[in-house]
């Protein structure tokens, strides 16, 4: 057979590998290693597995994927998350579907420190949805504020999907990352007006919050939003301003969290191990 032919077949096989239950990456290589073997010989293939993985691993600018994925990790060992969220969550109660503008917010806050859409969700979720259940929200207002919000981590630096998106297209990185900025938030805005406008139009879907506010707990809520934004300007400053490489940034930002957490007395041995088994669980997914 020709390498079309190989090829076309390798991509059948990797599909039905997929919808077998196989993972991506071993549904990839296996169909990878077979092609190579056909055309080439096992003699070139399984050197070519061995080395695939080690260049990898081993390549510096890849190291800037964990290291933004545990800037999100130590983010939320150290509470940040539930403060980000009490402190829009304060601000916002009043507007129609307040705490699901609050928990949009949040993300968009959340997502300055962490790398990772899956992360932004999955930790916004743990703190917004049982709030949003207390208060009889709707179930799909809900959960589709914190899904869409997840979604913020994509474009909001650091993001890792610039970080891939750069790597593969030879582009850099850190003009990417500041690139993102406005769409991010810009998109952050239009989920918080689509809720609105919905609670506006159906009630039902939001009762309104009955506890008041003062405006002593609002102003007093603001310092939980130091943290993030110190991070944030730090790492994307250091980038923008060419302090820092988009690596170098990455490590700065985590050291910065990661003495937060222990400064705040919430880091413990279980949430850093957590943490780190995050970052390598979602780096291993992405490379």
């Amino acid at each position: 057979m020709d390498p079309v032919t190989v090829g076309i077949l390798g991509t059948v096989l990797a599909f039905l590998l997929l919808f077998l239950g196989m993972p991506i990456a071993f549904a990839l290589m296996f169909a990878g290693f077979i092609g190579v073997s056909y055309l080439a010989g096992p003699g070139a293939a399984l050197p070519m597995v061995g080395r695939t993985v080690y260049e990898v691993s081993s390549h510096f600018p890849y190291t800037v994927i964990p290291l933004f994925i545990v800037m999100g990790g130590f983010a939320g060992s150290s509470g940040m998350t539930s403060d980000l969220y009490r402190a829009f969550d304060k601000w916002l109660r009043r507007l129609p579907g307040g705490l699901a503008v609050a928990t949009i917010a949040a993300c968009a806050g959340f997502a300055a420190v962490s790398g990772s859409s899956v992360a932004t969700a999955a930790t916004m979720g743990t703190v917004a949805l049982p709030e949003m259940k207390r208060f009889n929200y709707h179930p799909r207002l809900a959960t589709g504020s914190v899904a869409a919000g997840g979604t913020l981590g994509f474009l909001i630096p650091p993001s890792i999907g610039f970080i891939v998106y750069g790597m593969l297209t030879e582009q850099s990185i850190g003009k990417l990352l500041v690139a993102g900025i406005l769409p991010g938030f810009l998109l952050a805005g239009a989920f918080i007006l689509i809720v609105i406008i919905m609670v506006k139009l159906n009630p039902q879907l939001a009762p309104a919050s009955p506890e008041p506010v003062s405006w002593g707990e609002r102003f007093s809520s603001l310092l939980a939003i130091w943290e993030p934004l110190l991070v944030f300007f730090l790492v994307m400053g250091g980038i923008y301003g060419g302090f820092f490489t988009p690596t170098e940034a990455g490590a700065v930002g985590a050291t910065v969290l990661f003495l937060v957490a222990i400064v705040k007395r919430k880091l413990t041995r279980k949430n850093l191990v957590e943490a780190l088994q995050e970052a390598i669980r979602i780096s291993v997914m992405v490379l």
